[in-house]
């Protein structure tokens, strides 16, 4: 696909001042007799699982799906004996019962559709009969993993007779240990009586499964066991990290250095060493303060600085040649032993170094992968050492990546929860960022998996089992929001994951499980070249790899720029959006901010996808408004999309409730003359009266919406287009507003930066118009 360089965005030249300016769903309403409708489903899926039940499973239990309308009224179910497996955001629930017994709900019904007791409006039980929208059974279907359907298993008739298959059978946690593991002796027995294989059987608190191999005829059975759960094939293993842990370095491709031009990275951690792939590729090695010394004994700095100049090798070492992205400065912070300096105060190393490499090296990307476990900060505030990074960013135009920190979900009785408990626990108030990745004017990185973190060893072993798949959040990663409430973190990038392995009842992760980590470069590359590590340390130095492609190609960039660019190039992986379904938009966005970033989208513009950009200040209280040219060709025909993204670096000071010192928000407009734009949106004395209104059909409605972005420095939002729009004009008009808080009284101007991307598909010769539009 061509590439092309970005366009510029234009602005109008005036600049004015600016215009300051959950209960319960209702009971739904059924008729009487409605009860007796239930029951008739009931009876008709009762029915239904005693045919379909295998006779070798002969038993009272049964199992029902039942589609609620409103509150899922839990508590209502377990009180009338069944136990709840599980819900989902359709809100459909799978009810339990060992022995069969439905009277309780039976009676229920019943007592609905009788009188309505004397002094009462309603029917008996109204608020939890009416709420019942059906009630089914499993179907085989229902019982197909995720694994079995993505490969092409849609009933349980395409699993063939004679095919051999290895599969994982889950059990629901229907009651207690014995009860499950006398049900998988079951399984297992019926599994050997038409020759299959049991490799494993993992029985823990709640998690009951089995790894077996058996021919189709013997498993089809199997998906209508009412205690059966799902059945699935296991997890593909990442067969390739071990080799690339182990590679020597004459199996390592050629090592180019990097140009002369390439952008400085800073590493502020625990020292650098030499290695054979770093070589010409340092430019130098500092100590803040220099009694620390420059080796990395520790050994995280090196491994931070591989991950920053070559992303993670897994992706890179079956090439010919490598050539770093950058060049690398260290600043060590830390002792060998991996601990803060105790005799200077965290605020002091971090301008110490910062400012240094800026002001002696012309470093203008640091990365920060080092975070205070102990400040506990309260939601939405944060330190001093955030506060510091913060007012350096917005001082010296630079980058500054940091990672969200790490947290082992669980451990001890309770580490089963963290395949149960995923993703939920994400979100928990101990897993909050830790310090200083709160901050606002810096890039905060989280963690998303690059795969189940498995081997080819593990795959007859099912008592090691994945929490994620690939590009899941990371169960490490943690979690937003930042200063003030904004948005944190701003992306994510691959970090790695951790798998559940029960002998040793522990969650484990790289270097143990090469596969579960990012390969990057060893501190000792004479015992070992390359190893393996997982945690947001790596996803900060990734994303900062991908900034440092950005700064080579707009070396005169901006801070806020390349902040605004990666906003527009960034996604959030259709794996995370599947896994976080139950959650709202604001709890997703605290796990992945604005998504991963495909920098080759950041850097270039595409015949059917353009880029365009500006660099600016506006002073206190003003707007500006940008002209967004629209051609022919994208007013119709085909699925169109425009995404704005801004950023800004405002002042900041953790003493005050209100964080940040000043706002600054876009609004995208059409079909109205910029006129009508300025009249609206200037500021108008008391005899002018009231502004001239624009309607809503004007305003394009760009999600998220004000509400959510309007708060944050790093804002982006889009809106996609299906119908014609001819009618609203070949402009639409940009605005950017600055609206000042506490700093007011003592700001100028606040700097930013904007980025405008339209799209259409299908490919059209896009570019080529509005390079001649701008032109022009």
């Amino acid at each position: 696909m061509p590439r092309h360089e970005h366009l510029p965005l234009m602005r109008l030249p005036e600049i004015m001042e600016r215009r300051k300016t959950g209960f319960p769903s209702p009971t739904p309403q059924r008729e009487g007799g409605y009860g007796r409708q239930v029951r008739q489903q009931v009876e008709a899926a009762v029915r239904d699982l005693q045919q379909n039940r295998p006779p070798q499973f002969v038993d009272p239990s049964l199992i029902l799906r039942v589609q609620m309308q409103g509150m899922l009224l839990e508590d209502d179910w377990e009180a009338l004996g069944l136990t709840l497996l599980s819900s989902d955001d359709d809100r459909n629930i799978i009810l339990f019962s060992s022995q069969g017994d439905l009277t309780a709900f039976l009676q229920r019904l019943e007592a609905y559709d009788g009188p309505i007791p004397n002094g009462q409006q309603g029917r008996r039980y109204e608020g939890f009969v009416t709420r019942i929208e059906n009630v089914g059974t499993l179907q085989p279907r229902d019982r197909l993993g995720v694994r079995l359907k993505e490969a092409g298993f849609v009933e349980a008739t395409d699993l063939q007779n004679n095919e051999i298959y290895t599969v994982d059978i889950e059990l629901w946690d229907f009651g207690t240990l014995l009860a499950r593991e006398r049900k998988a002796q079951q399984i297992e027995d019926f599994i050997a009586a038409q020759n299959g294989e049991v490799f494993d059987v993992y029985l823990g608190p709640s998690i009951t499964l089995m790894r077996v191999r058996a021919n189709g005829q013997t498993l089809r059975p199997l998906l209508s066991v009412p205690e059966v759960a799902f059945i699935d094939l296991p997890p593909e293993p990442d067969i390739r990290a071990a080799e690339l842990v182990d590679m020597e370095l004459d199996e390592a491709p050629e090592i180019l250095p990097p140009g002369e031009d390439a952008p400085l990275i800073g590493v502020l951690d625990s020292g650098l060493n030499e290695h054979p792939f770093l070589e010409g590729a340092i430019s130098a090695r500092l100590a803040f303060p220099p009694e620390l010394g420059t080796a990395d004994v520790w050994g995280h700095g090196t491994r931070v600085g591989g991950a920053a100049l070559y992303g993670d090798l897994r992706n890179r070492l079956d090439a010919e040649q490598m050539q770093a992205a950058g060049r690398l400065i260290s600043a060590k912070v830390v002792d060998d032993n991996g601990q803060f300096y105790e005799r200077k105060t965290i605020p002091t190393q971090m301008r110490l170094a910062i400012t240094r490499l800026w002001e002696d090296h012309g470093c203008r990307i640091f990365v920060i992968a080092l975070g205070d476990l102990r400040a506990r900060n309260e939601a939405g505030r944060v330190g001093p050492w955030a506060a510091t990074l913060d007012e350096l960013a917005r001082e010296l135009n630079v980058l500054i990546f940091v990672s969200t920190g790490n947290r082992t979900p669980r451990s001890g009785m309770a580490v089963e929860q963290g395949i149960t408990h995923y993703p939920g626990y994400l979100l928990e108030t101990a897993n909050r960022l830790c310090e200083p990745a709160g901050a606002a004017n810096i890039v905060t990185v989280g963690s998303i998996a690059n795969g189940t973190g498995l081997g080819i060893r593990h795959e007859h072993d099912a008592h090691i089992q994945p929490i994620t798949g690939t590009f899941e959040p990371s169960p490490f990663s943690r979690s937003g929001p930042g200063a003030g409430g904004i948005q944190k973190p701003d992306f994510v990038d691959v970090g790695g994951t951790m798998v559940f392995d029960a002998p040793s009842a522990s969650l484990q992760c790289a270097p143990r499980l090469p596969e579960a980590g990012v390969i990057t470069l060893n501190h000792d590359y004479i015992r070992q070249l390359t190893t393996s590590g997982t945690g947001t340390s790596y996803s900060a130095p990734l994303l900062a790899n991908k900034a440092a492609t950005l700064l080579h190609l707009f070396p005169q960039a901006s801070a806020n720029l390349i902040r605004a660019l990666l906003a527009g190039a960034a996604s959030v992986p259709e794996a995370c959006e599947a896994r976080l379904r139950g959650m709202d938009a604001a709890d997703r966005a605290r796990i992945c901010g604005n998504g991963l970033v495909d920098v080759l989208r950041a850097a270039y513009s595409d015949d059917h996808r353009v880029v365009l950009y500006a660099e600016d200040q506006l002073e206190i209280n003003h707007f500006a408004v940008y002209r967004v040219p629209i051609p022919v060709e994208f007013q119709g025909n085909g699925r169109r999309t425009i995404r704005v993204s801004m950023a800004f670096d405002p002042p900041v000071r953790r003493t005050r409730a209100e964080y940040i010192g000043t706002k600054m928000n876009f609004r995208l407009l059409r079909g109205c003359p910029s006129e009508e734009v300025f009249a609206h949106f200037r500021a108008r004395t008391a005899d002018e009266g009231e502004p001239p209104d624009i309607p809503n059909r004007f305003k394009c409605a760009l999600q998220p919406g004000p509400n959510s972005r309007d708060g944050y420095t790093l804002q982006t939002a889009a809106k996609a287009f299906v119908q014609d729009t001819a009618n609203y004009g070949d402009e639409y008009f940009l605005v950017v507003r600055c609206a000042g808080g506490w700093a007011e009284e003592q700001e100028v101007a606040q700097r930013f930066a904007v980025v405008v991307e339209l799209e259409h598909q299908p490919a059209i010769q896009l570019y080529a118009r509005l390079r001649q539009r701008v032109r022009v």
